[in-house]
Protein backbone atom coordinates (compact mmCIF):
# COMPACT_ATOMS: atom_id res chain seq x y z
CA UNK A 1 0.00 0.00 0.00
CA UNK A 2 1.46 3.34 -1.03
CA UNK A 3 1.13 6.47 1.08
CA UNK A 4 -2.23 8.06 0.42
CA UNK A 5 -3.90 4.84 -0.67
CA UNK A 6 -6.78 3.68 1.46
CA UNK A 7 -6.64 0.18 2.91
CA UNK A 8 -10.42 0.23 3.21
CA UNK A 9 -10.80 0.47 -0.59
CA UNK A 10 -8.78 -2.69 -1.23
CA UNK A 11 -10.58 -4.50 1.61
CA UNK A 12 -13.94 -3.58 0.08
CA UNK A 13 -12.93 -4.81 -3.39
CA UNK A 14 -11.65 -8.04 -1.85
CA UNK A 15 -14.90 -8.54 0.04
CA UNK A 16 -16.98 -8.05 -3.11
CA UNK A 17 -14.82 -10.47 -5.11
CA UNK A 18 -15.00 -13.09 -2.36
CA UNK A 19 -18.82 -12.82 -2.32
CA UNK A 20 -18.68 -13.52 -6.06
CA UNK A 21 -16.83 -16.74 -5.29
CA UNK A 22 -13.39 -15.50 -6.31
CA UNK A 23 -10.52 -16.77 -4.21
CA UNK A 24 -7.91 -14.10 -3.47
CA UNK A 25 -4.40 -15.08 -2.48
CA UNK A 26 -1.94 -12.40 -1.41
CA UNK A 27 1.70 -12.56 -0.41
CA UNK A 28 1.90 -15.95 -2.10
CA UNK A 29 4.89 -17.10 -4.11
CA UNK A 30 4.12 -18.57 -7.49
CA UNK A 31 6.23 -21.59 -8.40
CA UNK A 32 4.87 -22.75 -11.73
CA UNK A 33 1.90 -22.39 -14.10
CA UNK A 34 0.74 -24.90 -16.65
CA UNK A 35 -2.18 -24.99 -19.06
CA UNK A 36 -3.82 -27.96 -20.67
CA UNK A 37 -6.49 -27.65 -23.34
CA UNK A 38 -9.02 -26.49 -20.73
CA UNK A 39 -7.62 -25.24 -17.41
CA UNK A 40 -4.70 -23.51 -15.78
CA UNK A 41 -2.92 -25.16 -12.88
CA UNK A 42 -1.04 -22.77 -10.63
CA UNK A 43 1.43 -24.18 -8.12
CA UNK A 44 1.89 -21.87 -5.12
CA UNK A 45 3.89 -22.04 -1.92
CA UNK A 46 1.62 -22.87 0.99
CA UNK A 47 -1.61 -22.99 -1.02
CA UNK A 48 -1.33 -26.19 -3.03
CA UNK A 49 -2.17 -26.37 -6.72
CA UNK A 50 -5.05 -24.18 -7.85
CA UNK A 51 -7.03 -25.00 -11.00
CA UNK A 52 -9.06 -22.48 -12.94
CA UNK A 53 -10.38 -21.67 -16.40
CA UNK A 54 -9.01 -18.13 -16.25
CA UNK A 55 -5.86 -16.67 -14.74
CA UNK A 56 -5.19 -13.10 -13.63
CA UNK A 57 -1.72 -12.28 -12.37
CA UNK A 58 -1.16 -8.95 -10.64
CA UNK A 59 2.24 -8.02 -9.32
CA UNK A 60 3.75 -5.05 -7.62
CA UNK A 61 6.98 -3.37 -8.44
CA UNK A 62 9.82 -2.39 -6.21
CA UNK A 63 12.75 -0.06 -6.57
CA UNK A 64 16.00 -2.02 -6.41
CA UNK A 65 18.06 0.45 -4.40
CA UNK A 66 21.08 -1.86 -4.25
CA UNK A 67 21.15 -2.19 -8.04
CA UNK A 68 20.82 1.59 -8.36
CA UNK A 69 23.95 1.97 -6.23
CA UNK A 70 22.44 4.56 -3.89
CA UNK A 71 24.81 3.53 -1.09
CA UNK A 72 27.63 5.23 -3.03
CA UNK A 73 25.80 8.53 -2.38
CA UNK A 74 25.45 7.77 1.33
CA UNK A 75 21.84 6.60 1.06
CA UNK A 76 20.61 3.53 2.92
CA UNK A 77 19.83 0.86 0.32
CA UNK A 78 18.00 -1.55 2.66
CA UNK A 79 14.49 -0.02 2.90
CA UNK A 80 12.07 -0.38 -0.01
CA UNK A 81 12.25 3.35 -0.85
CA UNK A 82 14.65 6.26 -0.53
CA UNK A 83 13.71 8.44 2.42
CA UNK A 84 13.38 12.08 1.37
CA UNK A 85 12.36 15.25 3.17
CA UNK A 86 9.61 17.56 1.90
CA UNK A 87 12.10 19.17 -0.50
CA UNK A 88 13.00 15.73 -1.97
CA UNK A 89 16.46 15.78 -0.36
CA UNK A 90 17.78 12.27 0.16
CA UNK A 91 21.29 13.14 1.38
CA UNK A 92 23.64 16.10 1.35
CA UNK A 93 23.66 17.26 -2.28
CA UNK A 94 21.35 14.41 -3.40
CA UNK A 95 17.67 14.65 -4.35
CA UNK A 96 15.38 11.76 -5.32
CA UNK A 97 12.18 11.86 -7.36
CA UNK A 98 9.80 9.30 -8.82
CA UNK A 99 9.08 5.71 -7.92
CA UNK A 100 12.14 5.39 -5.66
CA UNK A 101 10.56 7.78 -3.12
CA UNK A 102 7.48 5.61 -2.52
CA UNK A 103 5.16 8.62 -2.86
CA UNK A 104 3.20 7.07 -5.71
CA UNK A 105 4.34 5.26 -8.81
CA UNK A 106 2.77 7.71 -11.23
CA UNK A 107 4.34 9.90 -13.90
CA UNK A 108 2.47 12.95 -12.63
CA UNK A 109 3.95 12.45 -9.15
CA UNK A 110 7.48 12.22 -10.57
CA UNK A 111 6.92 15.38 -12.66
CA UNK A 112 5.60 17.24 -9.60
CA UNK A 113 8.54 16.04 -7.51
CA UNK A 114 10.98 17.06 -10.26
CA UNK A 115 9.67 20.64 -10.10
CA UNK A 116 10.03 20.73 -6.30
CA UNK A 117 13.55 19.22 -6.42
CA UNK A 118 14.69 21.49 -9.28
CA UNK A 119 13.50 24.57 -7.41
CA UNK A 120 15.32 23.41 -4.29
CA UNK A 121 18.52 22.61 -6.21
CA UNK A 122 18.44 26.08 -7.79
CA UNK A 123 17.79 27.75 -4.44
CA UNK A 124 14.44 29.10 -5.60
CA UNK A 125 11.56 29.64 -3.19
CA UNK A 126 9.02 26.81 -3.41
CA UNK A 127 6.34 25.10 -1.40
CA UNK A 128 7.36 21.82 0.24
CA UNK A 129 6.14 18.63 -1.43
CA UNK A 130 2.63 17.67 -0.38
CA UNK A 131 0.60 14.62 -1.34
CA UNK A 132 -2.70 15.59 0.34
CA UNK A 133 -4.59 15.53 -3.00
CA UNK A 134 -2.87 12.86 -5.06
CA UNK A 135 -4.83 11.75 -8.13
CA UNK A 136 -4.46 8.05 -8.75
Amino acid sequence: MLPGEELEASELVGEVLRREGIRILTRTRLRRVSHDSRDFTVHLDGAGPVRSQRLLVATGRRADLKALGVAAAGIDDTPPFIAVDDHLRAADGVWSVGDVTGAGAFTHVAMYQARVAASDILGQAHAPASYRALPA
